[in-house]
């Protein structure tokens, strides 16, 4: 006899269905099939039949209309979408020519940015070599006055000039 009886987990299995979905109708349609075994709750295999896989309903009706008619309905939607997905498709081509069109331009106003920058560092270089020319002229022109005067010779009095 307790082999007609299954563990909710044994029956869940059996009758393909989660073990929550045996606990929310233990208290329903399985009551007449369940009993406490050693303090467990057990379902008689009998009520498996309760989980039979239900008739579909969604039987395909047969239309009035003949095939070929059916059949060029599908071929115009058919069309009609490769019609649209062409358009899409020219449509994208044409964005994408553009936008290499705006790189290369882009492109272009980078190298012209880099020669100028190239350019602007060589002034900027000299700028500072000039600067530091200027610079060091009067300390040359304070050193040579703070020399001795050289000795000239006798003879070099008597030089014409």
């Amino acid at each position: 006899m307790e082999d007609d009886y299954l563990s909710i987990k044994e029956f869940s299995v059996r009758a393909d269905v989660t073990p929550q979905a045996i606990y929310k109708r233990l208290n329903n349609d399985l009551t007449a099939y369940t009993k406490v075994v050693n303090g467990k709750k057990m379902i008689n295999i009998s009520a498996l039949t309760l989980f039979t896989v239900k008739p579909v309903d969604n039987i395909v009706q047969p239309t009035d209309q003949p095939v070929c008619e059916m059949e060029n309905q599908l071929l115009a939607t058919i069309n009609n979408v490769v019609e649209t997905l062409n358009t899409q498709l020219l449509v994208l081509t044409n964005q994408l020519t553009e936008k290499d069109k705006q790189i290369a331009e882009k492109d272009r106003q980078m190298a012209e940015l880099n020669e100028h920058l190239r350019q602007s560092n060589t002034m900027n270089v000299n700028q500072q070599i000039l600067l530091g020319r200027q610079q060091e002229k009067p300390r040359i022109e304070e050193i040579n006055q703070n020399q001795e005067p050289e000795k000239q010779s006798f003879w070099s009095h008597f030089k014409r000039k």
